[in-house]
């Protein structure tokens, strides 16, 4: 009901760029810089020029991670602000950046929460009198010398992550895509909707888990960097090992926010350059020392805290676990319980 409100005080009131032909908005030159933001086991980049700037996702919820950033830096207005879908991993500082920041438009995808984030969103939105958008595939915008081309979605499936926004933003011969939690589904409509996904920067889809970036994708996004957002030692096995390997087999070189932070890229729209140095991250996790609940023996399993042998047979038949949460699944495994197996950080999945 106020997602309905919302759309009808919006389309009444405000203009927003809700016609697919490109809008020039203006014209400038000068250097590009793309801030892939270190917010743990969430997402957020910024995409800035010396006259536009793009805020793609927004961290978590429950922390200030980005929002802090963006104040160390000499911006008080963005342009665009997307939430590539409704997460709370994903949208969750937005009303903090709507409420302190001047922005022009905002993009959701127009799937629907009950989170107390999203409604807070909402709620910013409207106080603010923000243009408010739902993109789809096929449109595209100019803002500067930015070029946006929305790859997906093409319409709501009711799958949240399959139904992430994904962009691809070009700069001069240079660009990138970042997808969200976009999966295999989305990545395999994307493929057959687009004439031309090569880019230099792909954005990992869902924190590069195994649902995400398939082989199909990275053939025809033909990437040189791949950049990936997620916490060390994290309860869903991001990134998946299946995945870290496919992008060695094409030669692309990896970064990851848990290793390197905060990750810049730099384009004079020719070529891209990097603050870091990209990481032999496959070796990093194959030495990580932790249990996987997929592949363990049952008498490794009972070496996790709250796990005995006939806790660890019902984990044999669970399998495979998406992610430790899975736990719950398992009796006299609680929140309390699943918590301590965390804080005890034995256990992974992969």
């Amino acid at each position: 009901m106020k997602k309905n409100f919302l759309m009808i005080v919006l389309l009444l009131m405000f203009v927003g760029c809700e016609q697919p032909d490109q809008e020039v908005i203006s014209d400038t030159v000068g250097e590009l810089v793309v801030h892939f933001i270190d917010a743990g086991q969430a997402d957020a980049t910024l995409i800035q020029t010396n006259e536009h700037i793009i805020l793609f996702d927004a961290g978590d919820w429950n922390k200030t991670d980005v929002i802090d950033y963006l104040n160390t830096l000499p911006i008080d207005k963005i342009d665009l602000v997307i939430g590539s879908h409704p997460d709370a991993d994903h949208i969750g500082q937005l009303p903090l950046v709507l409420n302190q920041y001047s922005v022009d438009e905002v993009w959701l995808s127009g799937v629907n929460s009950t989170s107390g984030t999203y409604e807070r969103t909402l709620d910013a939105i409207l106080e603010k009198q923000l243009n408010y958008h739902e993109p789809r595939a096929g449109e595209s915008y100019q803002l500067g010398e930015l070029e946006i081309e929305v790859l997906s979605p093409q319409a709501l499936s009711g799958d949240a992550n399959e139904d992430s926004i994904a962009i691809k933003v070009i700069y001069g011969e240079t660009g990138m895509i970042l997808t969200g939690d976009a999966g295999l589904k989305a990545e395999e409509q994307m493929i057959a909707f687009s004439d031309n996904l090569a880019v230099d920067i792909l954005h990992l889809g869902h924190h590069g888990s195994q649902t995400s970036t398939g082989e199909a994708f990275l053939t025809a996004t033909k990437p040189s960097y791949a950049i990936i957002s997620a916490s060390k030692n994290n309860s869903y096995g991001h990134p998946h090992p299946d995945v870290l390997t496919r992008l060695q087999d094409h030669n692309i070189d990896i970064y990851a926010t848990y290793e390197q932070g905060t990750i810049l890229f730099y384009s004079d729209g020719h070529t891209f350059l990097s603050n870091s140095n990209a990481n032999d991250l496959l070796s990093s996790i194959e030495d990580q020392s932790c249990i996987n609940l997929n592949e363990a023996k049952k008498e490794e399993l009972t070496e996790i805290i709250h796990i005995g042998i006939q806790r660890a047979e019902q984990i044999i038949l669970l399998r495979p676990l998406g992610s430790i949460e899975a736990l719950l699944n398992i009796d006299g495994i609680g929140q309390g319980r699943l918590d301590e197996i965390i804080i005890e950080n034995k256990a992974c999945v992969r």
